[in-house]
This record gives structure tokens, sequence and C-alpha cells, in this order.
């Protein structure tokens, strides 16, 4: 039902060879003002390393990308889960923030989150021509730059 109200897409990952349940993968923490959801997964142990879960969030976030707003998907990772990381890497994610003490551990202890998004459209390369201002921006800049030159002068 979460699904057909919009909240939640949770899906199963199968081995396409033997059709065997590998592990599963979600859309959810859906926020229509920002266009933002969140995306998780887990798979079973004997089916890691063999690029599933790379594949699964990729296709994931591609159809959310073509089929509904959203703008932004995240993840959360912990800060030791290097494979994790990697996952996300080859799914086109980049690292946001590490966020000190945001989850709850074991014994009454607090966790570091590690996120990551990916945007329906990439950002430019830092010093590529599509990264440089606009001349509208320039100009903005330019004129900013005098207003709070003459402040500080006088």
């Amino acid at each position: 039902m979460r699904w057909l109200a919009g909240e939640r897409v949770e899906l199963s990952i199968r081995d396409a060879r033997t059709d065997a349940f590998a592990g599963h993968i979600q859309l959810g923490s859906i926020i229509p003002p920002l266009n933002q959801a969140m995306t998780g997964y887990s798979l079973l142990p004997r089916f890691r390393g063999r690029g599933f879960v790379t594949r699964a969030t990729v296709l994931l976030v591609d159809w959310a990308f073509e089929h509904t707003p959203l703008c932004r998907i995240i993840a959360g990772t912990d800060t030791g889960n290097v494979a994790s990381h990697r996952v996300l890497e080859r799914a086109g994610f980049a690292r946001d923030a590490l966020l000190y003490g945001l989850l709850p551990g074991p014994g009454g202890t607090r966790l570091d989150d590690l996120q990551w998004y990916r945007l329906r459209t990439p950002l430019p390369a830092p010093g590529s021509a599509d990264a440089e201002p606009g001349p509208e921006l320039r100009e903005l800049a330019r004129r900013s730059s005098r207003y709070y030159q003459g402040m500080i002068s006088g």
C-alpha cells in the first residue's frame, strides 16, 4: 500500500540466473518539498561482491529520476562500511556529510553516519566551462564585492 500511496518503494534483489532472492532495496523517507528521498539496501552474504546492489541501486535511482519529480536521492552508511561506500560511488553518488553521533548504537552509544547523494542532473566538474558563473552571476558578485568594500572602508 505504501507504493500506491507514493510513500515508499520496496523491491527484492534477485539473481538473474537462478531467480534466488539475494536481498532488498528501498526508496523511502520522501520529502516532497525538497523532492528528495533516501535509498537503502541489504544483501545476503553469499551474494556480496557480485555487483547486485550496485546494479539495483543504479536501476532504482535512474527509474526514480525518470518517472518521479525527485531531484535528489540520499543514502547513509556506517563510516566503516567500505563495501557500501564503493557501491554508492559506482552508482554515481558522492559523499555529502559526516553526521557525528546521529544513530543509536549498542549499549547506549552513538554512531556516526556518512551521508551520500546523487542528483538528477550531475553537477558540472570544478573548472569546467559549465561550472563557471554566467554573466548575471559575475555582475552580481562584482556589485556585492564593491558594496562590502564600501562598508569596510568607510
